[in-house]
């Protein structure tokens, strides 16, 4: 009796004597290309698994021909009743959750083509991925769904979209961060090339000035003149004789530096400008200097008027940038005021009597359209 049919005969005896003669008849194949390991979780001998993975004589993710590891035959009828125990050894020894045979097939596959909820479960706890597909472009869900295991199908479809949204979530996040780089990105580009505009500027009124052989100097009428010679100007000079204002506390911003506001100081204080509800200043535009693209292979990119070649944008829809991107094009129908803080339903008094101890909250929305609707209408 050699390893494979003492692991599936369930011989302890003769496998630990032959584990301790050789440790080279545990890497013999049989004819289907099946080593120890496959055969003891295919018949679920959790005992068998362990030793063979504690004392480190097969690999966890060994592959047959057929690229299938131990995990895919752990998830099969054979392995029953011992399924959930001999996939939960090989999790715990780092077993590949989202390894694939040559058709494409995950265990996650397997599981939900057979129905084990509680191992789909566990698999997506330990990281599977819903979305993969196999050779034929079926998704766990669709396998669930054919083979008629609702509760399965029911639970991958949240997994699924617990995923979608937790990525969605991320990219969300890198437009955020690509959005705030490319307005100071851009508030720099227009500084220099404001600055390059006035250098240019100061040139030709230099140059209009030495034609006509006349100094390059304002009169005081003007509000300010500039010296050729390196002076400074009156405006410099006045702002150095004035004296120094006395410091104002940080809290206190009334005009009057001796009296002190009469509000609260536990919080920060701004100055009203009118009676009307405040609104946040407007954002900066992109639209003059950021341009979105979508690429032949489907991906969106970004062109900005300070780089040369384009980048990729967060993995988006282009609707979506756009609107984050150029919110002058999206204006809200909803205003709201920059101070407005929401309340919960929860928080606002209750004009019916009050709920009794122990009773659910859907019995009190049920009274209450009983009595505000007319009879024979709820």
């Amino acid at each position: 009796m050699d390893v494979l049919h003492a692991a599936a005969s369930g011989d302890t005896v003769w496998l630990g004597l032959i584990l301790r003669r050789s440790t080279t008849l545990p890497q013999r194949n049989r004819e289907q290309g099946l080593r120890v390991l496959h055969v003891a979780a295919l018949h679920g001998h959790v005992s068998f698994m362990e030793t063979l993975l504690e004392g480190g004589i097969m690999e966890v993710d060994v592959r047959c021909p057929q690229g299938r590891t131990p995990l895919h035959l752990a998830l099969t009828p054979k392995s029953a009743p011992w399924t959930q125990a001999a996939m939960s050894c090989l999790l715990k020894h780092e077993a590949q959750v989202n390894a694939a045979t040559e058709d494409g097939l995950t265990p996650l596959h397997q599981a939900a083509a057979e129905g084990l909820l509680e191992c789909v479960q566990a698999l997506i706890e330990a990281g599977a991925d819903p979305r993969l597909r196999d050779s034929n472009g079926h998704r766990p869900l669709e396998l669930a769904t054919i083979w008629c295991h609702r509760q399965v199908a029911r639970f991958l479809k949240d997994a699924m979209w617990k995923k979608d949204k937790m990525a969605e979530g991320t990219q969300r996040r890198k437009l955020q961060r690509l959005k705030e780089g490319l307005q100071f990105w851009q508030h720099r580009h227009e500084f220099q090339e404001k600055s390059v505009r006035q250098d240019v500027s100061m040139e030709r009124v230099k140059a209009w000035a030495k034609k006509k052989g006349m100094p390059l100097q304002w009169g005081p009428e003007r509000g300010c003149f500039l010296l050729c010679h390196g002076q400074h100007t009156s405006t410099e000079t006045k702002e150095r004789e004035a004296p120094p204002k006395a410091p104002r506390e940080a809290w206190n911003i009334s005009p009057n530096p001796r009296k002190a506001p009469k509000a609260s100081i536990s919080r920060a204080q701004e100055v009203r400008i009118s009676t009307r509800p405040q609104t946040e200043p407007p954002a900066p535009d992109l639209r003059r200097g950021v341009t979105l693209t979508q690429e032949p292979d489907g991906g969106p990119c970004y062109k900005a008027c300070w780089e040369t070649k384009p980048r990729p944008a967060p993995a988006l829809p282009l609707n979506v940038l756009k609107r984050e991107l150029f919110s002058a094009d999206y204006p809200s129908r909803l205003g709201s005021p920059l101070d407005f803080q929401s309340r919960s339903v929860l928080d606002l008094p209750h004009l019916c009597r009050p709920p009794q101890p122990g009773a659910s909250p859907w019995t009190d929305i049920a009274m209450h359209l009983v009595e505000e609707l007319p009879p024979g209408h709820h």
